[in-house]
């Protein structure tokens, strides 16, 4: 059975076939971003209690910081998705990581609450902006027969993060805890980042893609 590919399924930028240390590299980079895009998302629901009590409030206020975050992922994933369509994978891979990681340190430092919603709400935009153009990168870097195995690289970096987000949250030090665990976020952003920009990303092709040709 052979099987042929359209040369900007799996290539770089010029059309160039990526090999498979290429990819395999740039699948690790995108399951590392996933994870980090998901232990951020994941992370505060186990500081509720402390953030609570360092901006004396309640816990039920508090916890509308994960519903908004929950809320403008869901909301501004299309719409991200419709806004940017003409800008480059790989561009908007490093604007997410690099807005994701700027805006946890601003809520690692938020004087207060309002701020500290704001630096949610536009991190949960970053974040709805990397997981599906990762997962569309991861799709078109493999083959038809590889695809299922790549896409589940990027769920496979969201449920790791769903495993370790909420634990490593409850174990943040009471005192400043949410300074000390959202503090925590910016530093995967930042190592992903500069991976990120070495990943390889296909090139986006006006053309149909070639059928498969297969012979017994």
């Amino acid at each position: 059975m052979l099987h042929t590919t359209h040369p900007a399924d799996t290539g770089t930028g010029q059309g160039r076939p990526a090999g498979p240390a290429a990819v395999r590299f740039s699948l690790i980079c995108l399951f590392a971003g996933a994870f980090a895009v998901g232990t951020d998302g994941f992370m505060i629901a186990g500081l509720l209690p402390q953030i609570a009590r360092e901006f004396t409030t309640t816990t039920a206020v508090a916890a509308q910081l994960v519903t908004v975050f929950a809320v403008t992922y869901a909301l501004g994933a299309p719409v991200a998705a419709s806004l940017l369509a003409g800008v480059g994978q790989r561009t908007l891979l490093m604007i997410a990581l690099g807005a994701l990681g700027a805006m946890n340190a601003l809520a690692a430092s938020a004087p207060s609450l309002v701020v500290l919603f704001a630096a949610r709400i536009a991190a949960a935009l970053a974040a709805c902006l990397y997981t599906p153009t990762a997962t569309v990168v991861a799709g078109r870097l493999a083959t038809d027969e590889r695809r299922g195995r790549a896409l589940s690289v990027i769920a496979a970096g969201l449920a790791t993060s769903i495993a370790t987000g909420v634990p490593l949250g409850a174990r943040g030090s009471p005192r400043c805890a949410r300074r000390a665990s959202t503090g925590y976020s910016p530093q995967p952003c930042s190592g992903c980042w500069p991976a990120t920009s070495a990943t390889r990303t296909p090139r986006r092709s006006a053309r149909p893609r070639a059928p498969a040709a297969s012979w017994p």
